[in-house]
């Protein structure tokens, strides 16, 4: 279970107050940590230490909504923000990124620790860390199997956290995974584009694609805010569509170990400022 450990404050001589921040635990049992590394993803559930980061991330993006429709709010949302002229709507998602609350969701004490038993020696913060917002009945930004590892790089033993907003199942949309997949490195794929791609060309899912469709029994991760879902970023994974009339919002996060022997040999390449068709160390 969790236990999370709050600072405690102490009056000085002076008069002055004094912060002692103790560290969080979370506790991963021995079952649980192998699981990981037999099926390659977690769901850890009612995390109670997440409820207040997500409530801040929830804040955040509430009051941002604000700025760009008066009558925002967390209900009708999706209606008014589709409404919005596209060059509009395009800077509210933009702007999503830059949230404080992602940077303290990313760098919290909670989800290092979780890393750090997940045999991640010296987390690193990868700076893929976003907010993804799924509208309604909308395809175009979907993505089809794939591995996080190919276009963002990163240790042999990143990972990668998936923290819903709302509800994630079959109707509000979520992400089908293949268990084990993991376990056979990196799978064959090639560039979508013209050409090699430059060096510092960074990589998303519709760049690369699968030179195969992949085997293996599909499952659909079904979670509430609160939960975890933290997976191998060299688990096979894609999206799925949300068929309800709200917005599916998850927050992502990216953890690579800087004590990973072939990662530190490559020189910590990051999907940031390189691409994985200019390092082999994955293969």
């Amino acid at each position: 279970m969790v236990n999370q450990q709050r600072a405690d404050n102490h009056h000085t001589e002076s008069g002055k107050v004094k912060y002692e921040e103790k560290s969080l635990k979370f506790g991963l049992s021995n079952q649980q940590c192998e699981g990981f590394q037999a099926n390659g993803y977690l769901l850890l559930k009612n995390v109670t230490e997440v409820t207040p980061l997500i409530r801040a991330v929830q804040d955040e993006v509430r009051a941002l909504g604000k700025q760009f429709m008066a009558d925002y709010d967390d209900t009708t949302s999706a209606e008014k923000i589709a409404a919005l002229p596209s060059n509009r709507r395009q800077a509210f998602y933009h702007a999503l990124r830059y949230l404080p609350s992602t940077t303290q969701l990313a760098c919290s004490p909670l989800l290092l620790d979780i890393s750090k038993q997940l045999k991640l020696v010296q987390p690193a913060v990868m700076r893929s860390y976003n907010l993804r917002m799924d509208m309604p009945n909308e395809q175009q930004f979907m993505f089809h199997w794939h591995q996080d590892i190919t276009y963002l790089l990163g240790s042999k033993n990143s990972v990668t956290y998936w923290v819903p907003l709302t509800p994630v199942n079959e109707h509000q949309g979520s992400i089908e995974l293949i268990e084990g997949s993991h376990r056979h490195g990196l799978v064959p794929f090639h560039y979508t584009g013209e050409g090699s791609p430059p060096l510092s060309k960074s990589m998303s899912p519709k760049d690369i694609c699968l030179d195969a469709e992949p085997t293996g029994d599909a499952k659909t991760i079904e979670a509430e805010p609160g939960d975890i879902v933290v997976f191998s970023q060299f688990l096979l994974h894609r999206s799925t569509p949300n068929h309800s009339n709200q917005i599916r919002w998850v927050s992502q996060v990216r953890h690579s170990d800087f004590q990973e022997a072939d990662f530190r040999e490559a020189g910590f390449p990051f999907g940031d400022c390189a691409n994985v068709f200019h390092h082999d160390y994955l293969n």
